[in-house]
């Protein structure tokens, strides 16, 4: 505006000294025109473009501030956008910058004054960048794979993140990106990728797309593919469905017939139970009687009570010790079999001779109440029959004797 004023007193002050001619009027009329749009146009691009965010260069990144790498990705947009001259541009990238970076760029302006903007993003970028062959970069754009469950899209993206910096380094000349973005897609894309299947067939042959193209037709197809996935998850619901329905009901019936023979099993099993208990001459169906007590509902074997009323006393002649009958029916040794005839070991009732002679008697030790009392040590004369002393069995017992005959009437 200074600028505009003055020269508009300069023109008034030289019309008010000397009239000018109309051409020369016109000459400067144009110039003074020019040299205002100039004015403004600068007054509005110093004040009014688009800043770049702080980098110092500060590990790690403090607050506020940008990484290296998405301030050099802003910076490199912005310098194809800002209007103006190699120094203006490097001057709004100096801004931006604080601490160690803006010393460095500070020290390589008075050392090369004549570089321009790229070359302090290179810099820079040589400086704070990742450090990497670009050996090393190609192998790892060239090995970048699809992972599993991972949209085509979203590969489609990290590829071209490592396309952009290998531009930006200069690995790679821009013609040749769609090609290569196109062929490591086909190579890094899951074999069994419906989008992908369906790229391969359709740019089969045709000219290498552009990356908003791709990426427009990828996000086209995985829409389709979606719809596909779901109008087959609901056939296959419904028929999922049904069946289930079906195997429920055939679950049911199965575990009904189960109850069934289980519940047949249980009655046959107390019916068997039942019946493996000896009848006592009854009516069939009646309750087992217990022989030792006399009871209904179990048998001898299984009688709980004590077999204290029931014991019976023995005395075997010619010293033996007194036996008791034995709780438990088991197999028994030759010498251990007992006679119920003469009551001798060693042989059994049925080849007994104790019974052929009639006046041959038996001694037996019993305890009914019609016995006769005996003292202790007293000896009997029987017919056919030495003297048989009778042993005490317990003390304060009595002994009681009765003849039995054998075969008399």
């Amino acid at each position: 505006l200074l600028k505009y004023t003055a020269s508009c007193e300069s023109l008034n002050s030289a019309g008010r000294s000397r009239p000018l001619s109309d051409v020369v009027e016109a000459a400067q009329l144009v110039e003074v025109l020019a040299q205002v749009g100039e004015n403004l146009r600068q007054l509005a691009y110093n004040g009014n473009y688009k800043r770049l965010k702080i980098f110092s260069g500060m590990e790690p990144t403090p607050p506020g501030e940008e990484t290296f790498e998405a301030w050099r990705d802003a910076a490199l947009v912005a310098i194809t956008d800002w209007p103006g001259s190699g120094p203006a541009l490097c001057r709004k990238i100096q801004e931006s910058l604080r601490g160690p970076a803006l010393d460095l760029i500070k020290l390589h302006r008075e050392v090369c004054p004549q570089d321009g903007p790229e070359k302090l993003i290179e810099v820079l970028e040589d400086t704070y960048g990742p450090v990497e062959d670009e050996i090393e970069m190609l192998y790892k754009f060239q090995s970048c794979m699809q992972k599993e469950k991972e949209n085509l899209s979203e590969y489609l993206k990290r590829l071209q993140q490592m396309l952009k910096l290998l531009v930006c380094r200069r690995i790679i000349a821009t013609d040749r990106v769609d090609s290569m973005r196109l062929q490591q897609l086909f190579r890094g894309a899951l074999s069994m990728d419906p989008t992908a299947v369906m790229l391969r067939s359709f740019y089969r042959g045709k000219k290498e797309p552009t990356y908003q193209e791709l990426i427009r037709e990828i996000r086209k197809e995985e829409v389709n593919v979606l719809r596909r996935e779901k109008k087959s998850r609901g056939s296959e619901r419904t028929y999922s469905d049904s069946q289930k329905a079906e195997e429920i009901a055939e679950l049911k019936k199965q575990v009904a017939q189960l109850k069934a023979r289980v519940s047949e099993k249980e009655e046959g099993s107390t019916m068997s139970r039942t019946s493996s208990f000896p009848k006592a001459g009854g009516a069939r169906g009646d309750p087992p009687k217990c022989f030792r007590c006399g009871r209904l509902g179990h048998i001898s074997p299984h009688c709980p009570t004590q077999r204290e009323n029931a014991a019976a006393t023995e005395v075997i002649s010619y010293g033996c010790d007194v036996r008791k009958p034995p709780q438990k029916r088991y197999r028994k040794r030759r010498n251990q079999v007992r006679c119920y005839t003469c009551g001798w070991y060693g042989h059994t009732s049925h080849t007994c001779d104790w019974g052929r002679n009639e006046d041959f008697t038996d001694v037996y030790v019993t305890s009914f109440p019609c016995e006769v009392d005996i003292c202790e040590e007293k000896s009997c004369e029987i017919p056919g029959v030495s003297i048989i002393k009778v042993k005490l069995i317990k003390e304060r017992l009595k002994i009681k004797v009765y003849k039995l005959s054998f075969g008399l009437s």
